[in-house]
């Protein structure tokens, strides 16, 4: 059986376990808001393009906001400073729209909202009563957030779907898609050359029939293996993909889904854009070019 919506409830809220204070604040959120169908993740990776990285403690993406829970190694002088410069790279990466994460991008939105529950008052451990005042006031403007947001119910079995995205017709970066399998990509797309719901395995590379640009490929590199090593780089808008004997650099346009991971060790592929290749100077890497954040979508005919 695979992971159904309770279990990842869980193992996100687990995630924590090791962090009593951050174990304790994601809890009760979570308990108060008593909202099965509002997506979460605790922990969320997100690495930077100068090659650090930062974990958001509890981030909603449908409301696009950041609990932040200051503990007790934010105190000392030299990790404020720390903490600002981290905050500071989580909103610029935000501003940016493209943020890198372990495999694949995973797109933020812009005006992050940040919600803090401190610990300590300055050295001093806070009593349970007044960090639960600090969680109680973020309870309230996640809720009021949520009021305004009036975001879609969450589809946990639909998330990793073709199904889900068809119905908007075209395809963005910032959609976050998040699909199972490459057949699913091929799906998207409306199917198999003859139209039909694809089903069998395929490679990671093939025509896209039913576009109206019949130029365009479907591409699901991986990141790293004995076989192949692909990186995106500059801030999601180049992939550098290690030459191989058996696959020279083409200038086909690739719709492209990157092989990538969710924060509980999940495999999908996520869009990150339409690449088309350029030249390289590189003697051991093909180079691709983002040339489109977006790519219409079509439904299977007999599906």
């Amino acid at each position: 059986m695979g992971l159904t919506k309770s279990g990842y409830i869980l193992k996100q809220l687990n995630k924590s376990k090791n962090k009593i204070y951050e174990a304790y604040v994601t809890h009760r959120i979570f308990n108060a808001l008593k909202s099965y169908d509002l997506r979460f993740s605790c922990q969320q990776y997100v690495k930077f393009e100068n090659g650090n990285y930062a974990l958001l403690d509890m981030y909603f993406p449908d409301l696009n906001v950041q609990v932040e829970i200051d503990e007790g190694h934010h105190n000392n002088k030299e990790n404020i400073k720390l903490d600002g410069e981290r905050q500071r790279s989580v909103e610029e990466t935000i501003k940016n729209m493209n943020s890198l994460t372990r495999n694949g991008v995973l797109s933020l939105k812009n005006n992050l909202e940040i919600f803090r529950v401190k610990i300590f008052d300055e050295s001093k451990l806070k009593s349970i009563e007044k960090i639960d005042i600090d969680i109680d006031d973020v309870i309230i403007k996640i809720k009021k957030k949520i009021d305004m947001v009036n975001p879609e119910l969450w589809n946990f079995d639909e998330d990793y779907s073709y199904k889900k995205y068809i119905k908007n017709k075209t395809i963005n970066v910032s959609d976050n898609i998040q699909l199972k399998y490459i057949t699913d990509v091929v799906n998207l797309f409306g199917g198999n050359k003859d139209g039909s719901f694809c089903k069998e395995k395929y490679t990671a590379y093939g025509k896209l029939y039913h576009l109206d640009d019949k130029d365009i490929f479907f591409w699901c590199p991986k990141n790293k293996d004995e076989n192949w090593d692909n990186e995106l780089v500059n801030n999601g808008r180049i992939i550098r993909e290690k030459k191989h004997k058996d696959h020279g650099q083409d200038k086909t346009k690739r719709a492209t889904f990157f092989k990538a991971k969710d924060n509980l060790g999940n495999n999908f592929y996520r869009f990150v854009g339409v690449f088309e290749g350029i030249e390289s100077n590189d003697d051991d890497y093909n180079m691709y070019k983002k040339i489109s954040d977006w790519i219409k979508v079509l439904p299977v005919q007999d599906n």
